[in-house]
């Protein structure tokens, strides 16, 4: 993924632990454009 990218030249990484994607208004199944959050923690 793009993220890891970024977070690795900052000096933080994944940590084992659970990650969850968040869905609110914004989220349509239907539409390419649609956005949703994914929260994981690093360290």
């Amino acid at each position: 993924m793009y993220i890891w990218h970024l977070v690795a030249e900052t000096g933080y990484g994944p940590v084992k632990s659970y990650d969850f994607e968040y869905y609110d208004k914004r989220f349509n199944p239907g539409d390419e454009e649609s956005e949703l959050d994914i929260y994981t923690p690093i360290s």
